[in-house]
């Protein structure tokens, strides 16, 4: 399936209309959260320390002119990407799976005119609320830049972007960095944010409020 959809992207000649074939074949909706295995140095760690295989998390947004595109908090601060160029940021043994919302699933199926709404809500929220906030890369809850701007790390994101939308919101969990516990303290130079409230990617995976949707 993921060199299937590889050559999808090569045969696109334009940006927007491989991002419109990518979503029909893989059947992608607004509000699904992508699970994956970045290509980056702490990647494997991470990915280690949750035991599986993911460490990095975007979610699905759909624009006023109907293009999907994947949001997400990274580098630069929170902004959006084509599916097809989120997708070739994963390393080549990597994964990219699709989780989705139970609720929204719901929705969709019995709603049609609700998720709609939900669709057009998705989008002015992330506009609004979160496009342009800073990374955050010490994968603090509740954390500020010098100017008072939110900081956000990918998950964290994701779950706050879906909770203002969502009935059964992602909670935080206490975050536990212990089995690579030397490796973390060099990372955060010894601030290693140990049992404080969180959200890892993998943790998507292993919410009863979310369930698997399909691989890449």
């Amino acid at each position: 399936m993921w060199k299937f959809v590889q050559l999808i992207v090569l045969v696109c000649w334009a940006g927007e209309l491989c991002a419109k074939a990518s979503e029909e074949i893989l059947e992608v909706r607004t509000g699904d959260v992508i699970l994956v295995s970045l290509n980056c140095s702490v990647c494997p760690l991470i990915e280690n320390e949750t035991d599986s295989p993911y460490s990095h998390s975007g979610v699905v947004v759909q624009k006023e002119s109907g293009v999907i595109v994947v949001a997400q908090a990274l580098g630069r601060g929170v902004h959006h990407v084509l599916l097809d160029q989120f997708l070739s940021a994963v390393r080549p043994e990597g994964v990219a799976h699709i989780f989705r919302a139970r609720e929204l699933d719901e929705l969709y199926r019995t709603n049609p005119e609700g998720f709609k709404n939900f669709e057009q809500d998705l989008w002015k929220n992330y506009q609004e609320q979160f496009l342009g906030l800073p990374f955050d890369p010490y994968f603090l809850w509740e954390n500020s830049d010098a100017t008072g701007r939110e900081r956000l790390y990918c998950s964290e994101f994701v779950a706050k972007l879906l909770n203002h939308s969502l009935r059964r919101n992602m909670r935080p969990v206490p975050m536990d960095f212990s089995r690579n516990a030397a490796a973390w303290a060099r990372l955060f130079h010894g601030a290693v944010p140990q049992g404080k409230p969180g959200l890892a990617p993998a943790d998507f995976s292993k919410n009863r409020l979310f369930s698997f949707v399909n691989a890449f």
